[in-house]
């Protein structure tokens, strides 16, 4: 089969690029693969792809009139299916299927909208909300990431698509043995849907009793000056430290002893799934959707959102009692062959198949 992918900036360094990456990947297994970057402002891609998997970049300004944008967008889309003789085009993000409607009906591709978020988020975009009606009605296939997300649509649309639940792969990162460290690692973009704000009034509390404790905050945006100001109003600097963007991931896994995601919402977070991948006793908010379908009373602990003294306690807890880390360890290690790449990659063929 000849697939695209369609994503919005191959060089962006988000759960949604590793996680096409990993997929895109695999399927080049067998599969004539292409990689299609509409908006990227450098050419090369932060995480790695296969050397099977072809690149191509439409370099269309993001900041360019919207009319201009819609139509580039939909032309690139349009010319690149028709021209490769793609059997599936995959739109890494369900706002991407807004810019099809022009050709959908044009085109002998078959159409799968790729949605990364759950149905009660939209990110305050309306093309999103728009795009989304328009997928349930016109997209060939719609795949999202958990079951709970695929009764929301099913519940919210009269569905003229096939739709189907598949989850993310853990992505493909090499084993390190390391001693652990007194470290409690966090993962993600600084921005306010991750709710680090939460993360860092938790940890006063928490220095307080343990200060040879670290947090460790990996990852970049808009958010980090506002976050290290109150790292400062909360007087924790000395303990929290900022990495910025990682391009080994596995490392900071490997020293840290405890893994704590602090989402307002998520879709199904890949970096909750590398945690338990690497054997990290993790905390997380119960937010939709993603926590609750990874982690159980045998590999994790849940919270309130923006419950940062509950964060405060389970911190304590794990710190306190290195059983208990050591048994989430083993769960969590477990329950991780749940997503990996091989079973994903068969039931992303089996979509195909349904699709054909």
């Amino acid at each position: 089969m000849r697939i695209i992918f369609v994503v919005g900036d191959i060089s962006a360094t988000g759960g949604t690029e590793r996680v096409t990456s990993e997929v895109a990947s695999v399927l080049s297994k067998g599969h004539d693969v292409t990689v299609l970057s509409l908006f990227n402002k450098v050419e090369n891609s932060f995480f790695d792809y296969s050397t099977r998997v072809d690149i191509v970049h439409a370099k269309i300004d993001p900041h360019c009139n919207v009319i201009v944008k819609f139509l580039k967008v939909s032309m690139a889309i349009y010319k690149f299916a028709r021209n490769f003789n793609a059997d599936f085009v995959v739109l890494v993000d369900s706002i991407l299927f807004i810019f099809c409607l022009p050709f959908v009906n044009l085109v002998e591709s078959r159409i799968i909208t790729w949605e990364h978020f759950n149905l009660s988020t939209s990110h305050g975009s309306k093309f999103r909300v728009l795009s989304r009606f328009f997928a349930s009605r016109f997209s060939n296939g719609i795949v999202v990431l958990t079951e709970r997300d695929l009764l929301s649509w099913r519940s919210r649309y009269n569905l003229r698509s096939e739709i189907v639940a598949i989850c993310n792969p853990i992505p493909r990162l090499p084993a390190i043995r390391r001693d652990k460290e007194n470290i409690v690692l966090a993962v993600g973009r600084l921005s306010y849907e991750k709710g680090f704000d939460i993360l860092l009034k938790s940890w006063p509390n928490v220095v307080s009793i343990y200060p040879d404790w670290k947090l460790r905050i990996v990852g970049s945006g808009t958010l980090e000056n506002d976050l290290r100001n109150l790292a400062n109003i909360l007087d924790v600097s000395d303990s929290v430290e900022f990495a910025g963007k990682v391009k080994n991931i596995e490392i900071e896994y490997s020293r840290a002893s405890i893994y704590v995601m602090t989402s307002r919402w998520e879709g199904l977070p890949m970096t909750l799934l590398e945690a338990q991948h690497f054997g990290l006793p993790s905390i997380s908010t119960d937010c939709v959707t993603g926590p609750k379908e990874i982690l159980s009373h045998n590999n994790g602990l849940l919270i309130d959102v923006d419950d940062y003294q509950a964060l405060s306690e389970k911190i304590l807890l794990l710190i306190n009692d290195e059983c208990l880390r050591n048994r989430f360890s083993e769960s969590a290690k477990l329950q991780s062959k749940n997503y990996a790449l091989p079973r994903v990659r068969k039931r992303w063929e089996q979509f195909f198949g349904l699709l054909v």
